[in-house]
């Protein structure tokens, strides 16, 4: 379930501004886990806010926190698994976190003539076909809006972690509602509210106090192992 929060909050948290600044509140479902995993994951919710080049996004349920906040030079992810307290600071300038021709996603995207409301806003559907950098084959459905440009095209930087939803950047409209399948589940993230409202320059500065510092090559031990 860790390696779960890891891959949607590292997308979430990668998003700069493609408007001025914003907030997006979703909601996230797992299809397929046994009752009574969902009763001890509870409700599920991810946040992200954006402004100029800053990132902050937390993603909360009953047995873990994660905020992550940042810029496209240095961000820090804040991991409280309840009451396991780690942070990570990560170097987009890394060369192992820069995404070049060698490590792109070979993906396809059909546009389709359906359409839907979400949170408001007209959105149409596309369905993703490809293969993963670990040559698995995978098929998402995305529902997008032409009204927000594409945030997610904006990363800069990758990880092997957000392999699963590295072609959201490919999308010609921001993706308000996605899922993907995850360890034999299926995981559907749909944006519930979206707001332009200014946003205080104090939500990105994350506090490390009462957090121990791992380094990224420690997460798989933080994850409980892949």
């Amino acid at each position: 379930m860790k390696k779960i929060a890891l891959i949607v909050l590292t997308y979430a948290s990668i998003l700069l501004n493609a408007q001025n600044q914003g907030t997006v509140l979703y909601q996230m479902t797992i299809e397929g886990l046994p009752a009574e995993q969902a009763a001890m994951m509870g409700d599920m919710e991810m946040k992200m806010v954006w402004k100029d080049n800053k990132f902050y996004s937390e993603q909360n349920s009953m047995m873990y926190s994660i905020k992550t906040a940042g810029d496209d030079k240095s961000v820090i992810m804040l991991m409280d698994m309840m009451g396991n307290k780690n942070f990570m600071r990560i170097n987009p300038e890394d060369p192992k976190y820069k995404e070049d021709d060698k490590n792109k996603i070979d993906y396809k995207v059909e546009y389709t003539n359906d359409t839907k409301k979400i949170a408001g806003y007209d959105c149409k559907k596309a369905i993703v076909t490809g293969k993963s950098r670990d040559g698995k084959d995978f098929n998402a459905e995305v529902w997008y809006t032409e009204q927000i440009p594409n945030v997610y095209a904006q990363q800069k930087y990758k990880s092997k972690r957000n392999q699963e939803v590295a072609y959201l950047k490919g999308i010609k409209g921001m993706p308000l509602e996605y899922s993907f399948p995850q360890q034999g589940m299926t995981i559907k993230i749909t944006a519930k509210e979206i707001n332009f409202n200014p946003v205080s320059d104090d939500i990105f500065n994350l506090s490390t106090e009462g957090y121990t510092e791992i380094k990224p090559e420690d997460m798989k031990k933080w994850r409980g192992g892949e």
